[in-house]
């Protein structure tokens, strides 16, 4: 799915820096002061490519603000045969793949696609520990765990669809809940649907009704 690449490339690009600027800030910085220094004849090019490389410079602009408004990724909500599954014991971990809003020490962030594992306390607070891990060009001090906690009471709604990034697609729960700063929206997928099922159950069982 081509919007999938195009919002995975424009979450790395946002994500990744060099000396703490976004590499999306540097790109187009780079287009726009080789097409000015073009169009003043300062460099040996066609004057054609000038309003080309404004175009592609307002093209990626444009990309990264539809892609961040979305959140990086698409979810299309959908059903699904699901198979019957053991319910999830306290404190017992199921991997996922999560995308959404997390905190640590104070501080936030939005985060997608990370290695995640989700748990469900015996006090029935719902927690999403994940784990952003090391890259290049990846700020050093936003590597390490990132964490999401909700409680049922917290709920507002609980969708089955599908989520695509980067050119893939995985089933995928999408949860929407408050928190005392705003609402969320947490997603979490993978291909065995076996784990969204126990993951389901386990937070669909006390949640507030409509």
């Amino acid at each position: 799915m081509l919007k999938g690449v195009i919002f995975c490339l424009a979450y790395q690009l946002w994500r990744r820096r060099l000396m703490g600027m976004p590499l999306t800030g540097w790109i187009t910085s780079l287009l726009i002061v080789t097409a000015a220094i073009n169009a003043q004849g300062y460099i040996s090019l066609s004057p054609s490519l000038t309003p080309l490389w404004l175009a592609l410079a307002a093209i990626i602009v444009a990309s990264t603000v539809w892609a961040a408004r979305e959140g990086y990724v698409t979810f299309k909500p959908g059903e699904f045969v699901l198979p019957s599954e053991p319910p999830l014991q306290p404190d017992e971990k199921v991997f996922v793949r999560a995308s959404g809003h997390f905190e640590v020490e104070g501080k936030e962030g939005y985060f997608v696609n990370l290695a995640a594992a989700f748990q469900t306390f015996e006090t029935r607070e719902h927690a999403v520990l994940a784990y952003v891990a090391p890259s290049p060009l990846w700020p050093r001090h936003q590597v390490g765990m990132w964490y999401a906690f909700f409680k049922p009471e917290d709920i507002e709604q609980l969708r089955w669809g599908r989520l695509y990034f980067a050119g893939k697609t995985l089933p995928a729960i999408h949860i929407t809940y408050r928190t005392p700063k705003a609402v969320r929206s947490l997603y979490l997928a993978s291909d065995k649907i076996g784990r969204l099922v126990r993951i389901w159950e386990d937070v669909n069982r006390d949640k507030p009704q409509a």
